[in-house]
């Protein structure tokens, strides 16, 4: 089978969970016989090689004639089979599914949750640093949050009338666009997990005092801040024979740091963009701060290292990878105070060798070639 990977953006893996997953999908389905393609939208001078041939629209604008023309040319002459959009919630998605050629299949991936940050809408704004925008939100929420809702049913109303099926990280999901009242074709709603991108090692025997957190710094949807406030609460307890490393760039990162700086929280390390693996093999423990997500990426990544995680219970996946207190602890969400007892309770536990291996244990569904299967399964399906 012929398989085209779609998206904005190169699949460079250390840029972030999307593109680790499709680098990941991109070898497993190499290794398993099939022709794979990626075709990206904006060409950038990352260095990153890709695994698979690449393509590059000619246009960056997703509205170009030119683009259109050239991208069913292109589908064409290579005998495309199955098209994956990887940028499922974007607008680039009605450029990339505009496909006159019916033969070819169309899977759209929403690689978030279904509402988005709907459901957390007032919590965002609570966290605004703009003043002046939090109050004329908070004064006018129900009409913001109406306008947001009416752009995301109208986005998927689009995106699942021009897919031959939308992929879901979960089928909780399901429920959710339900809700939204759409009248859409359901049974287009399809569910599959990301996988595990790496291959699990023996548990690294002599772990380090590290906490280990790893995002795009954002604060509207990866919250590392709220990372950092829990981190000053540990400061204050004395457990100074601890770090913590924020691994991971982006716009909030200057706002990360000194908030940092100004609370004077001890023992962080910045690593920016970067290799998270050698710090997964060496840190004891994993947090997340996320408002909301559709599958955190890191979360598995890092269980799969022995890294005994703890996150906010913000979005429904999560309860789906950690079973609170067995191989690792759920929060309720954004209660910052507990998040950082619990926390300091780990770090003085003396063995928590028992969690680590649960850990490692349970992320063994999301192994690459169980999820590949999922997907193969799919494409003979279609």
């Amino acid at each position: 089978m012929r398989i085209a990977f779609i998206s904005r953006h190169e699949f460079n893996p250390i840029k972030g969970g999307i593109e680790r997953v499709t680098d990941t999908l991109i070898k497993e389905f190499l290794i398993n016989g099939h022709d794979v393609y990626s075709i990206v939208l904006i060409k950038e001078n990352s260095g990153y090689s890709s695994p698979c041939d690449c393509y590059y629209f000619p246009e960056i604008s997703i509205y170009s004639k030119v683009n259109r023309e050239w991208y069913n040319n292109l589908l064409n002459e290579k005998g495309i089979n199955v098209i994956i959009n990887q940028y499922g919630l974007s607008r680039e998605s009605y450029l990339f599914l505009d496909i006159d050629n019916h033969n070819i299949k169309k899977l759209t991936c929403i690689h978030s949750k279904a509402l988005l940050s709907y459901d957390t809408y007032a919590h965002l704004v609570m966290c605004s640093t703009w003043e002046w925008k939090k109050i004329v939100k908070l004064a006018f929420l129900p009409l913001f949050k109406f306008k947001y809702l009416t752009c995301l049913k109208r986005h998927y109303r689009k995106v699942f009338k021009m897919s031959d099926k939308v992929v879901f990280l979960s089928s909780k999901y399901k429920k959710d666009i339900e809700r939204l009242h759409l009248d859409i074709d359901i049974t287009k709603f399809e569910s599959i997990s990301n996988p595990l991108p790496t291959k699990q090692e023996e548990l690294e025997s002599n772990k380090a005092n590290y906490v280990v957190y790893c995002s795009r710094m954002d604060n509207e949807a990866k919250n590392p801040i709220s990372m950092i406030r829990i981190w000053n609460d540990i400061s204050k307890r004395g457990l100074h024979n601890w770090t913590l490393i924020m691994i991971g760039d982006g716009p909030d990162l200057l706002e990360v740091k000194q908030t940092a700086e100004r609370l004077g929280c001890r023992n962080v390390i910045f690593t920016g963009f970067t290799d998270p693996f050698p710090y997964y093999k060496k840190a004891k423990i994993y947090c997340a701060t996320s408002k909301y997500e559709g599958f955190l990426m890191t979360l598995i990544e890092a269980m799969s290292f022995g890294c005994v995680p703890i996150l906010f219970d913000s979005y429904v996946v999560a309860s789906e990878i950690v079973d609170n207190g067995k191989n690792g602890f759920l929060i309720d969400a954004f209660d910052e105070r507990k998040f950082a007892s619990i926390l300091a309770k780990l770090m003085v536990t003396s063995d928590i060798s028992g969690l680590q291996k649960e850990a490692v244990e349970k992320v063994k569904i999301f192994s690459t070639d169980r999820i590949a299967s999922k997907w193969f399964n799919l494409f003979n399906a279609i």
